[in-house]
């Protein structure tokens, strides 16, 4: 699992705590889920967050994507088992053989995704 998956998943758990924490009711102040997130409020007021805090929450909300396409390089044909085909991941550049396409890349866990 890379850190990013690790860090989403992580992140989820402790929300879903905060959620099922039943100290304010079903209320969770602004504050917990920022700690979480690891949003920053700014110091002019607490109901404004920075915008690094913002693009940090966008990162752990979006996998990331790539294309998986056919190796066009002779040697990846020639390193490659039978009945397999070379596959090449957009995103890190990794050759992968494999027998179909899959639906992510093993190497960066970037979702596969069709143009």
């Amino acid at each position: 699992m890379s850190s990013a998956n690790g860090k989403r998943r992580l992140t989820a758990s402790q929300l879903r705590a905060l959620a099922s924490d039943t100290y304010y009711g079903d209320q969770v102040l602004l504050s917990d889920i920022n700690r979480v997130v690891g949003l920053v409020e700014t110091k002019f007021d607490e109901r404004w967050v920075t915008s690094d805090s913002v693009y940090r929450l966008a990162d752990l909300i979006d996998r990331p994507t790539c294309h998986m396409d056919m190796s066009d390089d002779d040697d990846d044909y020639d390193r490659c088992p039978a009945d397999f085909r070379p596959y090449v991941c957009s995103r890190c550049g990794s050759v992968i053989f494999l027998d179909f396409k899959p639906h992510c890349c093993p190497i960066c866990e970037a979702e596969v995704v069709d143009e």
